[in-house]
């Protein structure tokens, strides 16, 4: 079944309508994804698992035509109450970082079995995809280790006995060179990919708490929808899939070929631990090399949220940014009955 099939098959199941053509189908995934996104996003992302633990190119490309039909719809960017924040929706910016500086630890880390991932050979099909030194580092020392085992194993001078002991001893200092090598790997694939997340919903109360500096923030909400799915801000736009165990890239590193090799560091960075759900998150990844960050353009903001506790003088700042620019600015009002946040559009201020 082709991806279009199953992808007809799956609006379908969903809306009880299917598709006639392309065009329909593409209006109804889109469609979907703005009223029932947490729904749509649970449909595929076992397609999405199953894609990616394959080392065939096609069918990354399948993967890659199947996000392409996700409408992330509007998208939200919770801040916090700082300079910086104000500079960024003055020019229209967000700021990408690497995973290392994160509040999740395990974000962008790679796993694999260490099993076969002691080994020389496991690591030269990483190492064109790291920095240089990290290269050098990670497959220098199991080269040297890899050598001296297969001397031992044929030694003929050594009692099986010596040669039994002789191995164990060698498989454990692998096992703890390997380890530390792994260990540089995860943080170099941490540091090189630049992200920028954002969340399905911007009046969480969670997400407030959390991002927003205790409601003293502000939250900006983003049509990202509105940007052709081959503009460069939707096509490095992804959708996190949440799980309860890590993702095991051994058999895509092992499996892969000079040809081709599957990018697992995207797969590090899509894949979260399945208590981070809530936050419904996408995110802008690109692969930048040696850089410490970068400010991207943004789509223009339909409507800017303020945080229920902000303080006077920022507000007044952040307003009068809002009004220069024509935003709509929403003042985030805590609900009398409820845990719910209630927005209350605010009158832009005189020019």
């Amino acid at each position: 079944m082709s991806l279009e099939d199953e992808l007809k098959k799956a609006m379908q199941r969903l809306t009880g309508l299917e598709p006639k053509n392309r065009e329909e189908l593409n209006a109804r995934v889109a469609e979907f994804g703005k009223n029932a996104r947490p729904t749509l996003r649970e449909e595929v992302t076992d397609a999405m698992l199953d894609l990616w633990r394959s080392a065939d190119e096609q069918d990354w490309k399948r993967f890659f035509a199947l996000k392409r039909n996700l409408s992330p719809g509007r998208l939200y960017k919770y801040r916090q109450p700082n300079e910086q924040a104000l500079e960024n929706l003055r020019s229209q910016t967000v700021w990408m970082a690497p995973a290392s500086t994160f509040n999740d630890p395990y974000d962008s880390a790679l796993s694999f079995d260490h099993g076969p991932t002691l080994s020389s050979e496991f690591l030269g099909r990483l190492a064109p995809h790291l920095p240089p030194v990290i290269a050098a580092q990670s497959k220098g020392p199991l080269q040297g280790l890899d050598a001296l085992r297969d001397v031992l194993s044929r030694d003929e001078s050594l009692t099986d006995q010596q040669r039994e002991n002789d191995l164990t001893a060698l498989t454990d200092i692998i096992a703890t060179v390997g380890l530390e090598q792994v260990a540089k790997i995860r943080s170099a694939f941490q540091n090189e990919l630049k992200i920028c997340c954002f969340a399905s919903d911007g009046l969480s109360p969670v997400m407030w708490a959390h991002y927003a500096d205790s409601h003293r923030g502000f939250c900006i909400e983003l049509p990202f929808d509105q940007l052709h799915p081959d503009h460069h801000q939707r096509v490095t736009l992804f959708p996190v899939v949440y799980h309860r165990d890590r993702f095991d890239s051994t058999d895509l590193v092992r499996n892969s070929s000079d040809a081709w090799f599957p990018p697992v560091q995207l797969i590090a960075a899509l894949f979260k631990f399945v208590e981070w759900q809530y936050e419904g998150e996408w995110r802008l990844i690109e692969d930048t090399k040696g850089s410490r960050g970068k400010a991207v353009e943004m789509p223009k903001p339909t409507a800017v949220y303020i945080g229920a506790r902000m303080d006077a003088s920022y507000r007044d700042r952040l307003m009068r940014i809002c009004t220069d620019l024509g935003l709509p600015c929403h003042e985030v009002v805590l609900s009398d009955r409820t845990f719910g946040l209630c927005p209350k559009q605010l009158a832009p201020l005189p020019l």
